[in-house]
């Protein structure tokens, strides 16, 4: 849902839904209450477990966000 709205960013620009990810591109994710900004590490051959995750991306930066 964030992707389609817009609320995803891949190297500075919209990401696009058939876009694919490659090393050392930064991902930023706008959510209601926080801001925060990946960098993908190595693209997974499948499905990844959750506890797995950092393997992939690193959380580069987190911000929170007003909201009124």
């Amino acid at each position: 849902r964030l992707l389609r709205a817009g609320h995803v960013a891949v190297d500075g620009k919209p990401a696009k839904p058939a876009a694919e990810a490659r090393v050392g591109q930064r991902l930023r994710v706008e959510e209601v209450r926080r801001v925060r900004e990946y960098e993908v590490l190595a693209i997974p051959a499948g499905n990844v477990a959750r506890k797995d995750a950092g393997e992939y991306a690193r959380l580069v930066s987190e911000q929170a966000r007003e909201t009124t």
